[in-house]
């Protein structure tokens, strides 16, 4: 996938990209105008990490990330966990 075209008026959408996901917190409206070009092929790692801000699964808040992380994990053995009963159980109506 290729970014767009340069933002209207000029400027360097990646270095603007890099700068909105450097900040602390991450600049949320920033970052998305310029990930609307796309995120900088020379940073590839970036790409995971801003669908984890833009969705919503990561705060801007960058103190935050590995206890959300931590938090979102255990939420998702929880319900793996549940799931996994409710299937046994669900079987063995059958």
């Amino acid at each position: 996938w290729r970014h767009r075209q340069a933002p209207p008026g000029g400027g360097d959408w990646g270095e603007e990209f890099l700068s909105a996901m450097s900040a602390q917190p991450v600049d949320v409206a920033r970052l998305q105008r310029a990930a609307f070009f796309g995120v900088p092929e020379d940073r590839p790692d970036l790409r995971a990490r801003y669908w984890r801000i833009a969705l919503g699964y990561l705060p801007p808040d960058k103190e935050q990330w590995q206890g959300q992380v931590r938090k979102r994990r255990a939420e998702f053995h929880t319900w793996l966990s549940e799931f996994s009963r409710d299937l046994q159980r669900s079987e063995g109506e059958g």
